[in-house]
């Protein structure tokens, strides 16, 4: 089993010193998501990245923390949105009428032509 590499990362919301993370190679290359569903209990918040393409939703990553781990995420993220539009102008929202579509490439799955019986055959000549 190979072993777990190191990352550090530094959050002011969570904390003013670097943090060590060690992750499984495998988890460093993420998951794309464009859309999250966001639910709750009394004692706990799900956050469902999912990616939607074709019409179709398609569940990437599910994430389950506390209320208190929810509230240090938000900030967290809060704060990282104002450094980005800081950096880079304010994000647009859009709404999801306005999204892009994406069309499916490739080739066209080829239909087999119906064998046509020989009663259609009769009929066809017959008319002719």
């Amino acid at each position: 089993m190979p072993v777990p590499k190191k990352m550090t990362t530094s959050s002011e919301a969570f904390t003013k010193e670097a943090l060590e993370v060690r992750a499984e190679p495998a988890l460093l290359r993420g998951v794309f998501s464009n859309y999250a569903l966001v639910s709750h209990t009394p004692h706990d918040f799900m956050i469902n990245f999912c990616v939607q393409y074709d019409g179709d939703t398609h569940l990437t990553a599910r994430v389950m923390m506390t209320p208190m781990q929810i509230r240090r995420l938000s900030k967290a993220i809060e704060g990282n949105i104002e450094k980005y539009e800081e950096r880079f102008g304010e994000i647009e929202e859009k709404a999801p009428a306005q999204h892009a579509t994406t069309k499916k490439i490739g080739h066209k799955k080829k239909t087999k032509a119906k064998k046509k019986t020989k009663g259609q055959r009769i009929k066809k000549s017959a008319k002719k």
